[in-house]
């Protein structure tokens, strides 16, 4: 554990800062908050401090309820110091201009601060007329309850006050998950209201497909019908919880939707009051324009590799989690100027290390990040690695069709009685990087695919969840650096 007077300083649109828990004075955990920027291709493409003066870290719990731990101007050195264990919510960064006004947000994925234990944590920030996605993978579909532990995607408070008026805190807010998944957008609003009206209070939705607006009212009446899919409401203490599905079309990792939200509320004896998430104030009370609308960008999975000093597999850094049909698979690996390392951890209660066909791991890298084309040779290379260690190599212009290439990396495959473990280590040079290195700050596009081979026949997962190679749905790394260690 690092002093306080040793916590990281804030790097301009990457690391934040560090949360400290402890329980009495000996056993400590930290929490870093990695913060994402919007991004296109490699690199980013949107800088959401460009208006900040001051960043403030919080937790926000499921209800909307926020707690406040700190804040300072970016750049500087910040510590909130330490913060009792248990405390639960999604880490949410804060960005206020000079005139204090909020103008950049960012939630990470609901948790509870746990002594002992490190945790790193990425959290998109990016200014409040944008907002992102958590991708889903297809098989998680099934869940119980598929937004437990997902980040918030934005929030309505009194910031977003386009008609009426609010009588407390309490009186109208809301707090908005959003999810994809290739052809469907699930949302989940937790509202605050002190005076529910079933028939008139209510969500408006507004999108490229619904320029109107599709009405979701408290009780869960729909209007026009149809319109959305799955409807859910529930009453809850001082307010209540819609969810619904809406369909996607033509998905993408990072692309931008039109999208607005109004939340309507209606309390007895007065007029409504609309809280909108974007809109235009030189006409307020009106339906907002699609080009008034805020913009939804499609999130993907990300894992951020650290630099490394040496070794493939990460010392309980960042990690990926990935459902897999026999448990979850972890992701972790770091980078240098040498190359990339990986380490991925297979659950396998059958491991086939000869015979006909073996288990084995492909590992896609796009270079791209699912982008324009890029100055390198080749956009798209391939790394295979059977669970006996044996490896193959091949580069190309289509993910699916790649030609064998010389491999001057190491991959070795460790057996173990859950399963097996992948380490490979991946030169720039046999990426044909221009200059044989990479750059901090870069996105590049993963995708794993894991053959499953058992005595009773064979199965196919990927990260991605989809059979077909499609680069646009592809997971990303990112090449980032703890200015800390």
């Amino acid at each position: 554990m690092r002093p306080a007077e040793h916590l990281p300083h804030i790097a301009l649109a990457w690391l934040l800062a560090c949360l400290a828990c402890a329980c009495g004075d000996d056993v400590q955990g930290e929490l870093h908050l990695l913060v994402v920027p919007l991004h296109a291709g490699r690199n980013p493409s949107q800088d959401p401090f460009q208006l900040v003066d001051e960043v403030e870290i919080g937790l926000t719990a499921d209800d909307g309820t926020y707690t406040a731990l700190g804040a300072d101007a970016p750049g500087s050195r910040f510590g909130p110091g330490l913060v009792s264990p248990g405390a639960q919510g999604a880490p949410t960064l804060i960005g206020r201009n000079e005139r204090e006004r909020v103008v950049s947000l960012g939630f990470g994925p609901g948790l509870a601060l746990t002594s002992g234990l490190d945790a790193w944590v990425s959290v998109p920030f990016a200014r409040v007329d944008h907002a992102v996605a958590t991708r889903v993978h297809p098989a998680e579909i099934g869940l119980e309850d598929l937004f437990a532990g997902r980040p918030p995607a934005l929030r309505l408070d009194g910031a977003n006050l386009e008609t009426g008026s609010l009588d407390g805190q309490g009186d109208a807010a809301a707090l908005v998950w959003l999810l994809w998944t290739d052809d469907a957008l699930w949302v989940q609003a937790r509202v605050r209201d002190e005076d529910v009206q079933d028939g008139v209070d209510g969500l408006a939705v507004f999108d490229a497909q619904h320029a109107s607006g599709v009405r979701i009212a408290a009780g869960g009446a729909v209007d026009p019908a149809g319109a959305v899919e799955a409807v859910e409401s529930e009453r809850l203490a001082g307010g209540y919880r819609l969810r619904f599905r809406m369909p996607l079309e033509a998905a993408a990792k990072n692309g931008k939707l039109a999208f607005d939200l109004r939340l309507v509320d209606v309390d007895a004896g007065s007029g409504p009051t609309w809280l909108t998430w974007a809109f235009d104030p030189r006409r307020q009370g009106d339906l907002p324009l699609p080009d008034e609308y805020g913009q939804l960008v499609l999130g993907a999975p990300l894992l951020d590799l650290m630099t490394r000093e040496s070794g493939t597999c990460g010392d309980g850094g960042p990690r990926a989690d990935i459902p897999g049909p026999d448990g979850v698979a972890v992701l972790q690996g770091g980078w240098d100027e040498a190359g990339l390392g990986l380490c991925l951890e297979i659950p396998d209660d059958d491991v086939q290390l000869e015979g006909g066909e073996v288990d084995r791991v492909e590992l896609y890298f796009d270079l791209a990040n699912g982008g324009a084309p890029v100055a390198e040779p080749f956009r798209f290379h391939r790394l295979e690695v059977t669970a006996g260690g044996l490896s193959r190599f091949g580069s190309g212009a289509d993910p699916a069709a790649l030609s064998d290439g010389a491999y001057t990396g190491s991959a070795q495959a460790t057996r173990h009685a859950a399963g097996y473990r992948i380490e490979a280590d991946l030169p720039w040079s046999d990426l044909q990087v221009l200059g044989d290195v990479g750059q901090r700050g870069w996105f590049l596009g993963l995708e794993i695919r894991v053959f499953d081979v058992d005595q009773g026949g064979r199965a196919e997962w990927s990260w991605s969840g989809r059979e077909e190679l499609a680069p646009a749905s592809w997971s990303e790394i990112r090449l980032f650096s703890d200015p800390a260690r």
